[in-house]
């Protein structure tokens, strides 16, 4: 694109026809960065609301970058309903990966980070069709392995240029915490809510995926689903530590306590007959 804004569509949905007019006048007036509008929903001949109405405002980033992650959430990370400069894309290196799912959700954290300003519009000016064969319908591995590929993005990206600039910040350290759990906790929701028989096999390769990344990544080692892992495993090892303790041989066991004592009480004896003979 060489236009000085850019926008994108999706093949299947459609626009309002005043969607590029509203979005690029209002990212003009303000002098900001990007430009974000509502949606409806749409699927044969219905159309209803799928977010709650947005209010008409213009966001300032921070210089420490510490409200990123609350502006990140607080917004639908679809790379569609959005105006950008083209120049805020171009000299921060930010692209959509080619032949991924969840490319929004990495692209939208970092057109946030490296915005100094953004509009928000509150008309509804984008039209997104439901899909019968959607991701939630049709999910397979490389779903599982996309959603890790970027949420380890997401992880290092975020701890490298947001936690390291305020450290000692609980508040964002948690914030930036529950934002990946989020992401964890729907990839495993699209797993729970699967029909297909292979189900069970999904469920194992993302807890395969889930370990290595709470091993490995800062911010996973914070969040409840890393945390929901650990006791697993923990779990597990009580039990199969059980489980080699009651395979050990002890020996007899001693049913009475009392005749132990005995025993003891004669061997004092020996000992002071044997004492008593020697001297």
């Amino acid at each position: 694109a060489r236009g000085k804004y850019i926008c994108f569509v999706d093949s299947d949905d459609f626009v309002s026809e005043r969607f590029v007019e509203t979005l690029y006048s209002r990212i003009v007036k303000d002098d900001s960065d990007m430009s974000i509008c509502g949606f409806w929903c749409f699927e044969n001949n219905s159309t209803k609301k799928c977010h709650a109405d947005l209010n008409d405002t213009l966001i300032t980033i921070n210089d420490s970058k510490s409200n990123v992650v609350e502006i990140v959430n607080q917004y639908r990370s679809a790379s569609w309903l959005k105006m950008y400069r083209r120049t805020l894309l171009t000299e921060n290196g930010i692209y959509q990966d080619e032949h991924r799912y969840y490319e929004d959700v990495l692209f939208w954290l970092k057109t946030v980070y490296y915005s100094h300003t953004i509009s928000i519009i509150p008309d509804r000016l984008y039209f997104y069709r439901i899909r019968d064969k959607s991701i939630m319908t049709t999910l397979k591995h490389k779903h599982i392995d996309d959603r890790f590929y970027f949420i380890r993005q997401l992880d290092e990206f975020i701890t490298r240029n947001i936690i390291e600039n305020n450290q000692g910040d609980n508040k964002i350290l948690t914030s930036c915490s529950s934002y990946i759990n989020k992401h964890l906790s729907y990839g495993k929701t699209l797993i729970d809510e699967d029909n297909s028989k292979n189900k069970g096999e999904y469920l194992e390769y993302y807890e395969e995926l889930l370990r290595d990344y709470c091993g490995h990544y800062f911010l996973g080692s914070n969040t409840n689903e890393c945390k929901r892992q650990i006791a697993h495993n923990l779990n597990d090892l009580e039990s199969s530590t059980c489980e080699i303790e009651g395979n050990i041989p002890t020996g007899p066991k001693i049913k009475h306590p009392f005749i132990l004592l005995s025993i003891l009480i004669l061997v004092l004896l020996l000992l002071f007959t044997l004492l008593f003979v020697q001297g």
